[in-house]
């Protein structure tokens, strides 16, 4: 793989990170494996190659998170659902 190959598909991956999340590389807070795990993806490691860079630990966990789904909450119903609960604990105990 040339070397300009390899900054395209970097470049590209970082593209798609920020747009998915909508929010700067810099910002984001992951660990060491799912960063390596991404950067194996993007350099078309995958199965065997990728399980090799990882590790067998760190392959593990990687699946593990990729399989797991996150449903985002946004914070004005996360207030809402707190202030509720402690009016009604507040109603509760008096």
């Amino acid at each position: 793989m040339e070397q300009q190959e390899v900054v395209a598909r970097l470049r590209s991956l970082r593209e798609e990170i920020e747009r998915d999340g909508e929010v700067r590389i810099a910002a984001l807070e992951t660990t060491f494996a799912l960063a390596l795990s991404d950067v194996c993806c993007a350099l078309g490691l995958a199965g065997e190659e990728h399980d090799e860079v990882l590790g067998r630990d760190a392959a593990a966990y990687v699946i593990e998170i990729r399989q797991t789904r996150f449903w985002p909450v946004e914070k004005d119903v996360e207030e809402e659902t707190a202030t509720v609960t402690l009016a009604e604990l507040a109603a509760v105990s008096a």
